[in-house]
């Protein structure tokens, strides 16, 4: 009778250990990476989420919830990918219980660039700016870096800044490129003028007295 007693205790306290979740509890939960760019609608990315307990040993088969801020922009499913929706910032979440962690999502989706003026025409010797913005998929501006390149440097080069120089007659086009975005810009050189001679200017002379013999009467 009492050991049936006693096997009876004990299963109860096994199955009080499985409700309460017996084991070593989360301390700490940590996710990588914590930020993430995502350039592309439906593109896909993996955050990975580590329970710790007290001792800082890692807990094996710990349950996590994920979520997002935004699921309009990015959205998370329970494995921890994450899928670029819409351009925008959204935090993704991994919880243990109490404890949480989170991963910065930036999502920026390109979708035009305009590049101004969209064509040059220069004289050797010259310069003109270009100015480029690349727009995502809602009209915003992106900040991102510009890349500018010329076919022909030897006709005209371009600078960082989008500032072009005509160097010798001929013809070239800027590339420019901003996050996957490419704009081309044709520019013609034509020959500096020739400089207009210079004409000679009579010299003067400095005024003669009247011919006194040519006054007399």
């Amino acid at each position: 009778m009492k050991a049936a007693r006693l096997g009876c205790r004990i299963v109860l306290l096994a199955a009080l250990c499985v409700v309460a979740g017996c084991g070593p509890r989360p301390a700490q939960v940590k996710v990588a990476p914590i930020a993430l760019n995502l350039e592309a609608e439906g593109q896909t990315a993996f955050v990975s989420a580590t329970v710790y307990d007290a001792r800082g040993d890692m807990i094996k088969d710990a349950r996590l919830k994920w979520t997002s801020s935004d699921p309009t922009v990015a959205a998370v499913d329970q494995r921890g990918a994450v899928t670029a929706v819409s351009s925008g910032d959204a935090t993704i979440t991994a919880r243990s219980g109490r404890l949480h962690a989170s991963c910065s999502v930036l999502v920026v989706i390109p979708d035009s660039l305009t590049v101004t003026p969209s064509a040059l025409t220069l004289e050797a010797g010259t310069s003109a700016p270009l100015a480029a913005v690349a727009r995502n998929e809602k009209g915003d501006p992106i900040d991102a870096p510009i890349r500018w390149k010329s076919s022909n440097p030897p006709a005209a080069r371009v600078s960082a800044d989008g500032a072009v120089t005509a160097v010798s007659p001929g013809t070239a086009v800027i590339q420019v490129e901003i996050a996957g975005l490419e704009a081309r810009v044709p520019v013609e050189v034509l020959p500096a003028p020739e400089p207009s001679p210079e004409t000679e200017e009579p010299e003067e002379t400095p005024d003669q007295p009247p011919d006194q013999k040519a006054l007399q009467p």
